[in-house]
């Protein structure tokens, strides 16, 4: 095994058994758990959990006292309350609605040699239009955020998930194109005519692919949050150049989605690598696709950590606020909180 083959966390093995289990069998586990064990429990269920079991959960670790309207704590010790609270109060932070939506998705996990891709379908469609948002998560697997989260958010809108993780370390342009093409192919094979009713988020490491993806395949909107990239990538030898030139992905003009991309850049505006990052990639749209993309960097005003969600929830908003209302059209809504 290289050192590009290492797996991403050495503890994905309690994740595929957490996955086997329920709501109920999850609550017995932390509340018998150390506080390491505990924190870890904690993180595999934010990498795939979906919000509804997230809520179930929450429902077998707390009872309501209805007579003062405060939660009283199943968890014997203090500090397993503090975790339960704090964990809770993080939730809400990014996604204040989570608590209180009635969603429902089903996940169906695809594994192949170098990538899987968690599928999640929503239970709640009004109609057999199938809408998919695509992520390229992050190195920690998930898109900045809890997933139930960004299935919370998804929810109204009626959108499946399909979240794309890399197997082992390294980039989305390890190979030259090889990864990327894969997934690309796995993506079309699965979605098939629906691909044209997809869009596209991607966060950190997954910002630039979810971009250069959306583009290639005419996608109407691509989001990035905290896009990483530098200028050596963009060089003949660079992997973001390799991978273009071997993919060779041609916007196809007879594709029925909008001739133009929109390509939304998110980034904390005090953050001088993502800074630099988003306005790397916007550079290059403009210069080599300045007819078929539609570029906007939006710098969140007083936020400097690259992780943006809990930059947003101390500035008094919420990732749930900014990603419905770029879902909605609705830029200017998000003017109280940019440069």
């Amino acid at each position: 095994m290289t050192s590009d083959q290492r797996p991403f966390l050495n503890w994905e093995d309690l994740e595929y058994i957490l996955r086997k289990e329920s709501p109920e069998e999850w609550s017995i586990r932390l509340q018998e758990a150390s506080s390491n064990k505990f924190n870890l429990i904690k993180v595999m269920l934010c990498r795939f959990a979906t919000d509804s079991q997230i809520r179930a959960l929450f429902e077998k670790l707390t009872i309501k006292d209805t007579s003062n309207n405060v939660f009283k704590k199943l968890l014997a010790n203090k500090a397993g309350n503090n975790s339960i609270l704090s964990w809770k109060q993080k939730l809400i932070d990014r996604t204040p609605s989570l608590f209180s939506q009635q969603s429902n998705y089903i996940l169906n996990e695809l594994q192949w040699e170098d990538h899987k891709l968690l599928y999640y379908k929503t239970t709640n469609k009004s109609n057999n239009k199938t809408r998919t948002l695509i992520g390229f998560a992050g190195d920690a697997g998930m898109l900045m955020a809890p997933t139930s989260c960004i299935l919370s958010i998804l929810s109204p809108f009626q959108y499946d998930l399909i979240l794309i993780r890399r197997l082992y370390k390294g980039t989305y342009f390890e190979g030259k194109g090889r990864l990327l093409s894969s997934i690309h192919k796995h993506l079309e094979a699965i979605l098939g005519d629906n691909l044209d009713h997809s869009i596209m988020l991607g966060t950190s490491s997954g910002g630039l692919p979810a971009a250069y993806t959306a583009h290639a395949w005419n996608l109407p909107l691509s989001i990035s949050l905290g896009a990483i990239a530098n200028e050596k990538m963009f060089i003949p030898t660079g992997s973001f150049y390799n991978t273009k030139q071997e993919i060779r992905l041609q916007r196809n003009p007879n594709h029925p989605a909008p001739k133009t991309t929109n390509q939304i850049l998110i980034a904390a505006g005090n953050h001088t690598e993502d800074r630099q990052s988003a306005n790397l990639i916007c550079r290059y749209f403009r210069e080599n696709h300045p007819d078929s993309t539609c570029v906007k960097v939006l710098l969140l005003k007083g936020c400097s950590d690259h992780h943006i969600p809990t930059d947003l929830a101390l500035k008094g908003s919420s990732l749930e606020e900014v990603l419905t209302k770029l879902l909605n059209g609705n830029l200017n809504g998000l003017t109280h909180c940019l440069e």
